[in-house]
């Protein structure tokens, strides 16, 4: 038999051994590790990965496409702009006992864009629009930062693909499958880094386009300190520019109603009965591995904080202020810049060959198993309420994923309690919802709910009719409080 032919049967008998029992994988590959073969065979395989070649594109391409093929639901704030349309885009339509919901639309131009697509494609498949574009340009665009970050090191291509399969075992996923404004904003804001020349008109443009799509749109506006080959006055003064034309553009689509929900935004949160995520602050960070990560991989290599570009590290901090530790898909690619910012020049370029085509090699294989545990599969539990435009019911719901899939499968038939915000909710409704379980009947009364949604089995009581279970999820009707 061939040398060669002999090299591909080893990988294949031993796959097929591990099928039969592990342990007799292990043993044909200790057997495998005394033969003649051993070495010519890795050799072989090898051959491949001598080169940083964008072998990398595999298992992305793998993990796209499985993105695409499971299309994971989204679990917020995209169900409720895609059908916003149906109230007319007045969320005080949309949340009932809610006072604080602003009046007007927060996200006025990024609200009709997503009605648009919601009437235009199926239920299933219209979310997917934002989701996808999301994930093509996060890696697209975030691929770029870090390859020309990475450009003089050997393993530049692995070390990329590699960064953004961490980046993407982070929070940073969940706000790729959220597709809020934020994420496109947060795309924007890392192709500062990029924004060379000529690009830089088109980056600018893109940012203003963007501007309608979101009332916080200026947080972004700190992007400008990263601009390369600009002057520190004109990255200054355009980021105050730019903060200053987003600002004076919602004060134009909220009829002079902008700057006065801004400067009420700590009053509003101080009202939530409960905290959310972003109430955490830095300590968020300690609850996902994955970024703890971060400051260890700073510690273990060559990684000094003076080799690093104060523009990146300013920026980094801006997003880690509070209120702003929201936006951890600028935090966690800004970090893994500021660590290749950090790393030496000439680093990596004395591994031997032999090295770097084994840890390219184990990176490429790696990653491939990467996408099954990726990507998410969240279905909709998607209740059908009774309602209809005309008479739209008043539901409680827990403050998440069931109020907004809720809002989905019944656009224009029902109101929901809490609002997107819960501090933007009357407290007692924010109190049932959070402990549904709890509530009296008189309690359900004086809420004025017509049905409730409850995660779990509730106590029997004469004003609660279950009406539909789906998914482990359970509608209930409530009764019409006697002598009405």
């Amino acid at each position: 038999m061939r040398a060669e032919s002999r090299y591909v049967l080893w990988p294949a008998g031993i796959a097929g051994l591990a099928l039969w029992s592990p342990w007799a994988a292990v043993g044909g590959t200790l057997f495998f590790w005394i033969t003649a073969d051993c070495r010519p065979a890795l050799a072989y395989y090898l051959t491949p990965f001598e080169k940083d070649r964008r072998l990398w594109l595999a298992p992305l391409g793998l993990l796209i496409a499985l993105f695409f093929a499971r299309h994971p639901f989204p679990p917020d704030d995209l169900l409720r702009d895609m059908t916003a349309w149906a109230w007319h885009y007045n969320y005080h339509k949309v949340f009932w006992g809610s006072p604080r919901v602003p009046g007007y639309d927060q996200y006025w131009a990024f609200d009709r864009i997503a009605g648009m697509v919601d009437r235009s494609l199926p239920a299933k498949w219209a979310p997917l629009v934002f989701q996808g574009a999301a994930l093509l340009g996060f890696l697209g665009v975030f691929a770029a930062v870090l390859g020309e970050k990475l450009k003089d090191h050997p393993l530049r291509w692995t070390l990329v693909s590699l960064g953004l399969a961490w980046t993407l075992y982070t929070p940073v996923l969940m706000r790729i499958v959220s597709a809020r404004p934020e994420i496109f904003f947060a795309i924007w804001a890392l192709a500062a880094f990029l924004a060379r020349g000529k690009r830089f008109w088109a980056w600018l443009g893109t940012g203003l386009l963007l501007t309608p799509t979101y009332w916080l749109a200026g947080a972004y506006a700190a992007a400008f300190w990263v601009l390369p080959d600009r002057s520190l006055r004109f990255r200054l003064f355009g980021g105050l520019l730019f903060g200053l034309a987003t600002s004076l553009c919602w004060e134009g689509l909220s009829d002079g109603s902008w700057l006065h929900s801004f400067l009420h935004l700590s009053h509003m949160i101080s009202y939530r009965v409960y905290g959310v995520a972003e109430d955490n602050g830095l300590s968020i960070f300690l609850q996902v591995p994955t970024l703890v990560l971060l400051p260890v991989l700073a510690v273990l290599l060559p990684w000094r904080l003076p080799r690093t570009r104060i523009p990146t590290l300013l920026l980094f901090f801006w997003f880690c202020l509070p209120w702003m530790i929201r936006y951890v898909d600028m935090l966690m690619p800004l970090g893994l810049v500021l660590l290749a910012e950090g790393l030496p020049l000439g680093w990596g370029l004395d591994w031997l060959p032999p090295w770097r085509a084994r840890f390219r090699a184990a990176a490429f294989f790696g990653l491939f198993s990467v996408p099954w545990s990726l990507v998410p599969l969240a279905p909709p539990t998607l209740l059908h309420v009774p309602g209809s435009p005309e008479h739209p019911s008043r539901v409680l719901a827990p403050f998440g994923p069931k109020m907004y899939d809720t809002l989905y499968a019944n656009p224009g038939r029902v109101r929901m309690a809490p609002a997107m915000d819960p501090g933007m909710t009357e407290r007692k409704l924010q109190r049932l919802a959070q402990s549904p379980e709890k509530a009296t009947c008189r309690q359900l009364y004086d809420s004025r709910a017509q049905y409730l949604i409850t995660g779990q089995t509730v106590a029997h009581r004469p004003c609660l009719k279950l009406i539909q279970v789906r998914n482990g999820w359970m509608l209930w009707g409530v009764a019409k409080k006697p002598g009405r």
